[in-house]
């Protein structure tokens, strides 16, 4: 498949089915991605996959945060929308508008299933153990 073709085909999933996803297929998955270029071919994350009973436990300790109404803790500065230039701002607005209209149009709870993180059957965490600001900008 070419970059066109595979660009104006992606989309992003809000709602997984339960199906088991084979650790083969995520291990391919990962080796594939190590094939994305780095400063320097520094390399600098790791990938830890959690599935089954560590992923329940997550799910359910997200859960309990987001109830007791705890902040998540980023490593990164969180921007207000009203923070941005203008452009991206306009692209923002017309994105929530876009995005809020599909969730009421198909009676969808979003705070619900990401709460939920979605029904991932499996979720990859990209750690770097030490902070470079180039290894962000590959």
């Amino acid at each position: 498949m070419d970059f066109l073709k595979a660009n104006s085909n992606r989309y992003s999933v809000r709602s997984f089915s339960d199906k088991d996803v084979d650790d083969k297929i995520l291990t391919n998955i990962v080796k594939q991605a190590q094939q994305a270029p780095s400063w320097a071919n520094e390399q600098p994350w790791k990938v830890c996959i959690a599935k089954g009973d560590t992923l329940d436990r997550i799910k359910r300790a997200y859960h309990n945060n987001n109830i007791k109404g705890l902040a998540g803790d980023s490593d990164f500065y969180t921007m207000h929308r009203n923070q941005w230039g203008n452009f991206a701002r306009r692209n923002m607005a017309g994105w929530n508008n876009d995005f809020s209209r599909f969730l009421i149009n198909n009676r969808v709870n979003f705070g619900e299933i990401s709460d939920k993180l979605f029904d991932a059957p499996a979720v990859a965490f990209l750690t770097i153990e030490e902070f470079n600001p180039w290894s962000f900008m590959t």
